[in-house]
């Protein structure tokens, strides 16, 4: 714990276990600490707990539809953004990411289903039905060879200050399927 004389708010994201994150508590009256969990036993450790659900599929597909932009929509296609919704669990951050997915694309919800969800895939989190772990894939596997292996490198570094000099100076040195590091730092 630490004195905090400024007011401010702090975020845990997606904490599992309060005892690990006890200690970076502030004592202080002039802020607030919120906490996001899926763990339910939690909220009966803390001072105020509030619950957000998910949406149901109409209201997911209302989401994904509004960010897709388009003024009508067939049926069809009405249907399909609740089906998507279901694969998402209703989660509001996922159902936006795959709005960006099929309007980067620029995919109608039935066409981008049927190219990128395989129903009998069962890679699925145990908290919520694969929605997570659905969205990330998709993500990483939109990665270019190349850009997979920059990712491998900068997972490892310090996300504020990657220094460029790591890559600068190993330009004369780079192994095999590396090259196309060296036009891009020139």
């Amino acid at each position: 714990m630490f004195f905090l004389d400024a007011p401010f708010l702090l975020i845990f994201d997606n904490v599992e276990n309060l005892e690990i994150i006890r200690e970076y508590f502030p004592i202080a009256s002039n802020g607030s600490v919120l906490i996001t969990t899926r763990n339910r036993n939690i909220i009966f450790s803390v001072s105020y707990s509030m619950e957000i659900n998910t949406f149901t599929e109409s209201e997911g597909a209302a989401l994904l539809l509004k960010y897709l932009s388009t003024s009508k929509y067939p049926p069809q296609e009405q249907e399909c953004a609740k089906e998507l919704s279901g694969l998402m669990s209703g989660l509001p951050f996922a159902i936006v990411q795959m709005a960006g997915h099929i309007r980067s694309r620029k995919l109608s919800v039935q066409k981008f289903l049927a190219k990128r969800f395989n129903t009998s895939d069962r890679s699925f989190s145990p908290y919520y039905r694969g929605s997570i772990t659905t969205v990330w894939n998709l993500t990483f596997n939109t990665l270019s060879l190349e850009e997979g292996k920059i990712l491998g490198i900068l997972s490892f570094l310090n996300p504020d200050s990657i220094p460029r000099n790591v890559f600068e100076q190993c330009i004369e040195s780079l192994p095999q399927g590396w090259e196309f590091i060296n036009d891009e730092w020139r």
